[in-house]
């Protein structure tokens, strides 16, 4: 059903398989392997090589709702006037109604619900790389700070 492969076939305890690594898509394994144990363990250790590619393109602009200018009593009457029996027993599929009232509520909300669209930085500044997280760029801006004042 699922396609599941077990990628580890060498025993990683005595003469048993405890490190399972299941996949259903083998041609992403590039290289698996069981590593001898760390110091006296008897346990040993998987490795994997996977050949995963990891998106660095960013939107360029992102939509940013503006809730505190809403106009939520229209809002409200809009949704409350909406055919919903009759969008979702017209729908030959419950995925098709729910794409049908989500696309009623988004349509809705972008007439009521003010927004501005926000340009992002370029993949250039420090904030499009994975690996910053807020501590690190908490960590940056304090060594700017320092190295301005010196």
């Amino acid at each position: 059903m699922f396609n599941f492969h077990q990628v580890i076939q060498s025993p990683t305890r005595c003469t048993n398989i405890l490190d399972w690594f299941v996949i259903n898509n083998l041609p992403l394994v590039i290289n698996s392997d069981v590593l001898p144990p760390l110091r006296n363990l008897d346990h040993s250790l998987i490795f994997l090589e996977l050949g995963l590619k990891f998106c660095t393109d960013f939107p360029s602009s992102i939509k940013c709702w503006d809730y505190s200018r809403a106009d939520f009593k229209k809002l409200n009457e809009i949704l409350l006037s909406a055919p919903w029996e009759n969008i979702i027993t017209a729908s030959p599929t419950p995925d098709v109604a729910l794409t049908n009232v989500t696309d009623i509520i988004k349509q809705s909300a972008c007439t009521r619900i003010p927004f501005r669209i926000l340009e992002s930085k370029k993949s250039t500044s420090v904030d499009a790389k994975p690996w910053i997280n807020l501590t690190l760029k908490k960590m940056i801006h304090k060594r700017r700070r320092l190295f301005a004042k010196w």
